[in-house]
């Protein structure tokens, strides 16, 4: 890895800053037919204006510059913070510490909590209820069952005996007196009560009828009377009324309406309409007419003198300020780039040279030498003692579980020992389980020595 700069990479810093975009290209094109057909007033005034605003934004591109290399480097250094505190730091935590002291966490957890409790459960408990189901429970559970079929048999006879006792009294006690006092007594006392009522029924209807007859006749003949009279004493005196007085009296006040409204429209029409018609033909139509064109004469006047003394040179001077605002802040970023790469040679030549030389003249070797003597012997031994101290929990861990399973063997065949001396049966033939031996731990062979990382300083 080279970290000095190769001489064409040197030159470039001081080659010809890149050229500005097409569009500022464009637009400068644009531009020129409009410049070459000004005056000299016109250069006149923008020289000084240019060298004014290039003097103004010398100063704010500098420091806009610098705030926005300012901001990149706290940017960067954020970053990195960041990710070295909240990345790599937790990441070194939870491999370094975590994860070792969880294991040794879990393991006594289960050294503790969950074996001494399971080897309860499997050879204790288990086995004292399965003792307990065999020889009481069971039996228990069947005498309960034969006490219990005996009691529903008992109960099921009693019971049968005392329903057909209640079907026999509720038959001849209860339901043979009321079938016979249905049929003997209800049914004629029902049919006679029929009979009245059918009869004192059709007496009611008839009477009914003639009756509804009676008041239907004598209403019709009453509203037949009324109706005559009113026709004969009001409608036909109202009808000779209205056709011989009230309507030939209502035409001669509609005539004598429409004289008295003509005479009076004639008489308005020649005081007031011709007269005021006349004064707005020959008077106010050409005064208002006249009025008009000057008004309309000193607007454009006052709109010609404004646009060409304030809004023409206004637009024009603005349109200077923001070319010469637009060339200058150009001009000041070459400006400020070329400050830029001074300081930066400046920088490189007073820090930069004597920070890589220190590097590679002085912290390189001492770095290797402390990997290559130091830290790669501790680590092997290290990993060496770390490899049999497992080899040796693994070894121990097996004689362990030997022991364990002998010892559920033995407990295995005494049980069965014990429960052929209470029930009987041929003993069973002693065997003897021998405990496998422990095979030896498998050491991994040593790691391979990793090739020795590349310099950072070239060979000659």
């Amino acid at each position: 890895m080279d970290l000095e700069k190769s001489p064409a990479q040197r030159a470039a810093p001081a080659q010809t800053p890149p050229r500005e975009p097409a569009r500022q290209n464009t637009q400068q094109h644009a531009r020129q037919p409009a410049q070459q057909n000004e005056g000299c007033l016109t250069a006149f005034v923008r020289i000084p204006v240019r060298i004014v605003v290039l003097v103004v934004v010398v100063p704010f591109r500098v420091v806009w510059d610098l705030l926005r290399a300012g901001g990149e480097l706290v940017r960067r250094a954020a970053t990195a913070v960041g990710r070295g505190l909240f990345v790599r730091v937790p990441v070194w935590l939870y491999e370094t510490l975590l994860t070792p002291l969880g294991h040794a966490l879990r393991w006594l957890g289960r050294a503790v909590l969950v074996t001494p409790w399971a080897a309860l459960w499997r050879y204790v408990l288990v086995p004292a209820a399965r003792l307990l189901y065999a020889y009481v429970l069971t039996p228990l559970g069947h005498g309960l069952r034969r006490l219990g079929r005996g009691l529903g048999a008992a109960i099921g006879a009693c019971g049968r005996g005392l329903w057909a006792a209640a079907v026999w009294c509720v038959t001849w006690l209860v339901a043979a007196p009321l079938v016979w006092l249905y049929a003997r007594v209800l049914t004629p006392v029902g049919h006679g009560l029929r009979w009245v009522a059918r009869h004192l029924g059709a007496g009611a209807a008839a009477f009914g009828r003639g009756l509804w007859a009676a008041l239907t006749w004598t209403l019709r003949t009453s509203w037949a009377g009324l109706a005559w009279c009113g026709r004969v004493l009001a409608a036909v005196p109202a009808v000779w009324v209205y056709t011989r007085l009230l309507t030939p009296l209502g035409h001669g006040v509609l005539h004598l309406l429409k004289a008295v409204g003509a005479g009076l429209a004639l008489c308005g029409r020649v005081l007031f309409i011709v007269p005021a018609v006349w004064v707005y033909t020959r008077l106010l139509t050409p005064l208002g007419h006249g009025l008009s064109w000057a008004v309309r004469g000193f607007g454009r006047a006052v709109a010609w003198t404004v646009t060409t003394l304030l809004v023409r040179p206004a637009v024009w001077l603005g349109k200077e300020l923001v070319d010469a605002l637009g060339i200058c802040w150009q001009v000041a970023g070459r400006i400020s780039r070329a400050l830029g790469r001074a300081v930066k040679w400046l920088l490189w030549n007073a820090v930069g040279r004597p920070a890589r030389w220190c590097y590679r003249s002085v912290f390189t070797p001492l770095g290797h030498w402390l990997r290559d003597g130091l830290w790669r012997p501790v680590r092997n031994a290290v990993a060496g003692a770390g490899r049999a101290v497992r080899g040796t929990a693994r070894s121990a861990r097996l004689a362990v579980r030997d022991a364990m399973r002998s010892a559920r063997a033995s407990v295995r065949t005494a049980r069965k020992d014990a429960w052929r001396a209470l029930v009987g049966g041929p003993p069973a033939p002693a065997t003897a389980r021998v405990p496998a031996p422990a095979p030896e731990p498998a050491h991994r062979a040593p790691a391979p020595q990793p090739a020795a990382a590349p310099s950072l300083v070239k060979e000659p």
